[in-house]
C-alpha cells in the first residue's frame, strides 16, 4: 500500500502540478498512519473534533506531502 500511495502522489504533484495533498487519519488508525509515513508524508499535528463517525465527532491526525519532499531518498 506505501508504494501505491507514494506512486499515486509522485503523480498528481509532477504531472498534475499539485501543490499540497493532505491525508486526514483517525488517531486510532496506526496502519493508515504507517501507510502514510512510508509513502513519505509528514505528520503535521491533530485537528481536534474535525472529523465525523457515526459515534459524532472525532479527532484527525493531518500528514501532508509537498512538492519538495519528492527528492527525499527515503520514498518508496
Amino acid at each position: 500500500m506505501p508504494k501505491a500511495v507514494a506512486t499515486l502522489s509522485r503523480w498528481l504533484l509532477r504531472e498534475l502540478h499539485f501543490e499540497r495533498i493532505e491525508l486526514r487519519i483517525a488517531p486510532d488508525n496506526p496502519s493508515s498512519m504507517r501507510v502514510a509515513e512510508k509513502a513519505g508524508y509528514t505528520a503535521e499535528g491533530t485537528a481536534r473534533n474535525a472529523g465525523f463517525t457515526n459515534s459524532g465527532r472525532s479527532d484527525l491526525v493531518i500528514y501532508s506531502l509537498i512538492p519538495s519532499d519528492l527528492s527525499q531518498p527515503s520514498l518508496p
